[in-house]
């Protein structure tokens, strides 16, 4: 009789644990994308696919680069100071300030907005010419 209460107590905390776990993962799926924001340069940029391959900038004590792969949408905005731009405009390298949102269960992401920034022989806003002092 011992043994059959122990054994029902272990079953009932087994099935408790359990129902935890697979609550918490449901939740986890049920939860919306993850919205990231980030400076990037980019890899590669396919226009006829729609997709644009960043290296992102690694998290404090990550000593790798992580590239991502962004579908870019239609209503993706591209922009640089007060110009917009086309995927076609970035380049290899260009170094970039990405917001994408990532959707877990599909195992994609999708970038939201993208700004160019300023490359190294530009101003940094169109119009304004730097002078040095001689």
């Amino acid at each position: 009789m011992k043994i059959l209460k122990v054994l029902l107590v272990v079953l009932s905390v087994t099935c408790l644990a359990a129902c935890a776990v697979l609550t918490g993962w449901a939740q986890k799926r049920e939860q919306g994308p993850v919205i990231t924001d980030t400076k990037a340069e980019v890899v590669s940029v396919d226009a006829d696919a729609s997709v644009l391959v960043i290296r992102q900038h690694p998290a404090p004590g990550v000593k790798s680069y992580t590239d991502v792969p962004l579908n870019i949408l239609p209503e993706t905005g591209i922009t640089r100071a007060d110009e917009i731009l086309e995927l076609s405009d970035l380049k290899p390298g260009d170094k970039i300030t990405v917001e994408y949102q990532t959707d877990i269960a599909a195992g994609e992401s999708t970038a939201v907005s993208i700004y160019l920034e300023a490359g190294p022989d530009e101003p940094a806003e169109p119009g304004i010419d730097i002078i040095e002092n001689e």
